[in-house]
This record gives C-alpha cells, sequence and structure tokens, in this order.
C-alpha cells in the first residue's frame, strides 16, 4: 500500500445525491481508489442525520 492508498483508506466520505445510480457510482469509484468508509444519503435531512452520528 502507498501513501495515497494509505491516505484515502482514512477517509470518511458521504455521497449526497438524491439518484441513485450516481450515489453507487460515485461510491464505487471511491471504493476502487481505497476509501474504506463510505456513507450514502438521497438528501441533505438524511445527510445531516449521518453527520450528527459522526
Amino acid at each position: 500500500m502507498d501513501n495515497l492508498e494509505k491516505q484515502f483508506s482514512a477517509l470518511k466520505v458521504l455521497v449526497v445525491d438524491d439518484m441513485d445510480a450516481i450515489r453507487n457510482l460515485v461510491s464505487s469509484t471511491l471504493k476502487e481508489l481505497g476509501v474504506r468508509t463510505i456513507l450514502q444519503a438521497p438528501n441533505g435531512s438524511v445527510a445531516w442525520s449521518h453527520i450528527q452520528e459522526l
């Protein structure tokens, strides 16, 4: 694992979009880059709930 992969693996990312296909596409791309913690939300209200739980 190189330094960039280590940095990506430490990230927590919240993907917010009303289209399920876009959320899944972005999440898959992030996972391929090495991001391990990816949360998804279909709108701002759900996203805010995720943020408050962190």
